[in-house]
């Protein structure tokens, strides 16, 4: 079993991950950062070595990991309830694949934007 959250081999997602860290990754864009700041990555990247590329979006607070994004980016998606049918395969998988050390993830339909993604919350 993989115990972490791996973004494109270049990362590793953990509770205790520092913005410094993240900022010393390929992944970074050169955002500023406040308090309280969440970053869409600067690209497409799969997780886990899965065979869907998703757009992330990672959130800091105290400079610390706070909540990842994941939205599941596949051209043969033809509308939300079909992506929501996909992004709960992926949240089994990972509840299965990973130890998300007293994470929450959640499955999740945005009413305001009109979109679903995956969400994980670091306590």
């Amino acid at each position: 079993m993989n115990k972490d959250l791996h973004i494109d081999n270049e990362i590793t997602l953990t509770k205790n991950l520092t913005f410094s860290e993240f900022a010393t990754s390929g992944l970074y864009n050169n955002q500023t950062y406040g308090d309280n700041r969440f970053f869409w990555l600067n690209k497409l990247c799969p997780i886990n070595n899965s065979e869907h590329l998703f757009k992330i979006g990672l959130c800091f607070r105290d400079r610390l990991l706070k909540r990842v994004e994941l939205f599941c980016i596949d051209e043969n998606i033809k509308d939300e309830e079909q992506r929501y049918q996909i992004h709960q395969k992926i949240v089994d998988q990972l509840l299965e694949q990973i130890d998300l050390q007293r994470a929450a993830i959640t499955n999740t339909y945005d009413e305001r934007g009109k979109y679903n993604s995956i969400i994980i919350n670091y306590d």
